[in-house]
């Protein structure tokens, strides 16, 4: 399955085909993305806004508008909004063109893969529009510098949030500020070879991250890292084997996020397969979690229930 954002669309082609849809603006000049006046200002259908149906034939006819009126802006929209298509793009360490968004102002530039981070859907991406022999030729403090200002070289790329990324050959030449397709080629080329630009600016970039603490609860841990092969087959195995015997199935999992929420099913569908000690057990954690201090723990207690009633 893929996943594809309106919202990227409108912006994208308001930036690659400007002739293809009307886009609304507020008393400032501003350009404005709304869906319902998008809808609006492009003959779109009679809608109530902000409803599920009306934001769902809004959105069809958006869509319908762009396939029609410049399919190969739409085809390419559909291409990546596969994580696999953008992952793919990226990864093979040539130039390519990306377009971010700071509110609704594009930002075009072409980049190159500097490397990944400990999250597997980031990828660390370097602007090839930089001057890349004074970044080579600062110190690490001075990079440092860089990197922490706004405007840095260095910018994060979610694969699986349908980001706005193109072929290189793709991205309009007045954004490549007069350079060549070859130069920027080049350009990437160097970035990755040269250890005084990739390897050192990843480096100091990921030291640069905050870290963030791992969550205590398994319900905030779901996306820490993918199920392996063979807990996926017994992930499988779980939901097709009969309640009694599931116990047996969690066992053989390497992960123990899936053997303590393969024991939380256990208790609320089949509380009979766990022995009384077990069901004692668990029985106190979820008295523990009704009954948290208010505002201690990411979910709402009995004592926040009665305090927002009491509002």
């Amino acid at each position: 399955n893929v996943r594809a954002d309106a919202l990227t669309l409108a912006r994208a082609i308001a930036f690659f085909s400007p002739g293809c849809l009307t886009v609304p603006t507020d008393a400032e000049g501003h350009p404005r993305f709304r869906l319902h006046m998008l809808n609006e200002a492009n003959g779109g259908p009679a809608i109530e806004a902000h409803t599920a149906l009306g934001d769902a034939e809004a959105t069809l006819a958006l869509c319908t508008l762009v396939q029609q009126s410049d399919p190969t802006c739409w085809s390419r929209f559909l291409q990546f909004a596969s994580k696999k298509a953008v992952a793919a793009l990226i990864d093979q360490g040539s130039a390519f063109g990306l377009v971010r968004f700071r509110g609704n102002a594009p930002r075009p530039t072409a980049a190159t893969l500097l490397g990944t981070t400990s999250d597997p859907n980031v990828r660390l991406c370097m602007d090839l529009l930089v001057d890349l022999d004074t970044l080579a030729a600062a110190d690490d403090a001075e990079i440092a510098a860089i990197l922490a200002a706004a405007g840095s070289p260095v910018v994060r790329v979610r694969v699986n949030a349908c980001p706005c990324v193109c072929e290189l050959w793709d991205l309009p030449d007045d954004v490549k500020s007069g350079i060549d397709d070859g130069v920027l080629d080049q350009r990437a080329e160097r970035v990755s070879a040269d250890p005084r630009l990739g390897k050192r600016l990843l480096t100091l970039a990921l030291a640069s991250e905050t870290p963030y603490p791992r969550s205590p609860h398994v319900e905030e841990r779901l996306y820490d890292v993918l199920p392996n092969p063979e807990d996926e087959e017994l992930l499988r195995r779980f939901h097709a084997t009969p309640w009694a015997e599931r116990q047996q199935v969690l066992n053989g999992m390497v992960d123990p996020r899936w053997r303590f929420l393969g024991a939380r099913l256990l208790y609320l569908e089949a509380p009979q397969t766990l022995d009384q000690s077990r069901r004692e057990r668990m029985d106190l954690a979820v008295a523990a979690r009704r009954r948290a201090a208010p505002g201690t723990v990411p979910w709402t207690s009995l004592d926040d229930a009665v305090a927002w009633i009491k509002r």
